[in-house]
């Protein structure tokens, strides 16, 4: 056991040892699960042997969706695979700004409204 003692004081530090290593073990766990390759997405990290973006697994479970709809999704996926990906996320947030995504051209115009503008009155 790894006990501080001082006078009066006692802590136990075997827990929070304990649950450190376990941690540690599912970490590196996640980040042997994970590979960044310049030729793959652009260097972006994936699940190892996919083109499975970490962070967009990461993203639909904390988002909330169920682990069988992920699976559907990205088929192939375990389970143990969804978690690690969730963990690998949380220990290694995007860097910088999101890139910036447009959904239709310069042109299009989904709706558009004139407002009448009213005289002040006294």
């Amino acid at each position: 056991h790894c006990v501080v003692r001082h006078d009066w004081l006692h802590i136990d530090l075997e827990p929070f040892l304990t649950e450190t290593h376990e941690r540690w073990d599912r970490y590196v766990a996640a980040l042997s699960m994970v590979e960044s390759d310049p030729g793959i997405l652009g260097g972006t990290p994936v699940i190892a042997g996919t083109r499975i973006p970490v962070h967009d697994v990461a993203a639909s479970a904390a988002a909330g969706l169920p682990t069988s709809r992920i699976r559907e999704a990205y088929r192939g996926l375990s389970e143990e695979q969804i978690e690690m990906a969730s963990l690998y996320a949380r220990a290694n947030p995007l860097q910088g700004r999101p890139p910036e995504r447009r959904m239709l051209g310069e042109d299009r115009v989904i709706a558009r409204r004139v407002v009448e503008r009213r005289q002040a009155t006294a």
